[in-house]
């Protein structure tokens, strides 16, 4: 009985140990630190490119391995970044390129970078304020004023359609 109580703690505290050891092996994940997470711009002109390089630390004890990095929309590029793993200790870096043209006002545009941090995905971000500029707002507001054009004629035709219908 004492052989068998003997074997049965030492199977547990293997166990223990086995559970132990693949619990911290899964819990290590890189960690991805950004210089400057959110950016500023300031302001820009309507039409400008905007640059920034994101620059960042694999502040963690694995490699860091970025598989994407997504702007979600064409008025902003990502490159430049490091497509093989960057090890505990490296730093790392991509540019951003803003193309204001269209823009006006404030403007807050999100990064995703897909990576094996812990959360899978990471978030950087930049802001600018944008001047429009004269000529862009002119055709802005000409074609403004032909659209509210259009459709009060289309209102009107509707209207006499309605009419000799009745």
């Amino acid at each position: 009985m004492k052989r068998l109580l003997l074997t049965l703690a030492f199977v547990a505290n293997m166990m223990l140990q086995a559970q132990t050891k693949q619990t911290t092996t899964d819990t290590k994940y890189p960690v991805i630190k950004f210089e400057q997470p959110d950016f500023d711009f300031g302001t820009l002109h309507e039409g400008e490119e905007a640059i920034h390089v994101f620059k960042f630390k694999n502040i963690g004890d694995v490699p860091l391995i970025i598989h994407d990095i997504n702007a979600g929309c064409g008025c902003t590029v990502v490159s430049d970044w490091k497509k093989k793993p960057i090890m505990p200790g490296e730093n790392g870096e991509f540019t951003v390129r803003f193309d204001t043209m269209n823009y006006y006002g404030g403007v807050k545009k999100n990064i995703t970078i897909y990576c094996n941090t812990k959360n899978k995905i990471e978030n950087v971000s930049f802001k600018a304020d944008v001047i429009p500029d004269p000529e862009m707002e002119k055709i802005r507001e000409e074609e403004l004023k032909n659209m509210m054009k259009q459709q009060d004629m289309q209102k009107s035709e509707e209207q006499t359609n309605d009419k000799i219908s009745k």
